[in-house]
């Protein structure tokens, strides 16, 4: 019974982790857009980013993302106006780039990290079948 809620949890996390990923992709498709660097940052956070939580993120990746989030939500929003783009209209356009290109190697980091984790499920997996193979030869089938 443990056995199948390691296997739900991991792929609960795989999951997880392919969607947060998507997202992500999806945000660097609306950081390289035509729109000026700023309207790019504002939409690529507030489309994609800004509903996913900091405990969403492997480990590694929380500070930096936390950084973001801190940077996309610092300015006071006038009526009718979201923080990401009062933060976004007070910054520079070299800010608003280099913030564009922190999502750009979150995702990066993110894809790694997805690449990693899935080897080692997959290292698992294997290894599971071998103990289940020497303990109980009726559990692989």
């Amino acid at each position: 019974m443990a056995e199948l809620d390691d296997a739900n949890n991991n792929n609960n996390k795989e999951c997880l982790m392919r969607q947060i990923s998507d997202r992500f992709l999806a945000a660097v498709r609306r950081c390289v857009g035509p729109d000026p660097v700023k309207q790019r940052l504002i939409d690529a956070w507030s489309h994609e980013l800004e509903d996913i939580g900091i405990s969403e993120l492997p480990r590694p990746l929380r500070r930096e993302f936390k950084q973001l989030r801190e940077a996309m939500s610092t300015a006071q929003p006038q009526p009718h106006e979201s923080a990401a783009s009062a933060s976004v209209r007070k910054m520079s356009a070299q800010q608003a780039a280099r913030y564009t290109r922190q999502i750009l190697q979150l995702s990066q980091d993110l894809q790694r990290i997805s690449v990693q984790t899935d080897t080692l499920l997959d290292a698992d997996d294997n290894a599971q079948i071998v103990l289940q193979g020497i303990v109980a030869p009726d559990r692989l089938n």
